[in-house]
């Protein structure tokens, strides 16, 4: 199995953004704490430095990275999402999971005016991403 970390910072401008290094140790940790296996940790992200470059396009790209990785289950070690972008981070994570994916989320920031929540709730259905002030 391989656990992937999606970073979903689509505009490069997320303050929460870390040191790659960091983040896969963090999911490491995140990874062994659960006694979760895994082959490598795989990071899924792309610079923005197209203007013609489209949130849309990012998600098709998501979708068909996973779809051609034949994963399975994911999990996700922060899920960022900043104003508008949102929409299409929940787009890629419902998706997956209607492609049969399962997902966890370890944590989901929304950063918009400075106010930054963040929740995880696991239900039988699968994750649900709540935010609150």
């Amino acid at each position: 199995m391989k656990a992937v970390y999606i970073n979903t910072n689509i505009n490069n401008i997320n303050p929460f953004l870390r040191d790659l290094d960091e983040q896969k140790k963090e999911m490491e940790k995140f990874l062994l704490k659960n006694k979760i296996s895994y082959d490598n940790i795989t990071e899924f992200a792309e610079e923005n430095n197209s203007e013609q470059f489209t949130r849309r396009k990012k998600v098709n790209d998501m979708l068909n990275f996973f779809s051609n990785e034949e994963i399975k289950e994911l999990y996700i070690l922060d899920l960022k999402v900043i104003d508008s972008d949102q929409i299409y981070a929940l787009m890629i994570v419902n998706q997956l999971k209607q492609q049969g994916i399962n997902i966890f989320i370890k944590n989901a920031y929304k950063i918009a005016g400075y106010v930054r929540v963040s929740t995880e709730k696991q239900t039988k259905k699968g994750v649900s991403i709540d935010t609150q002030k």
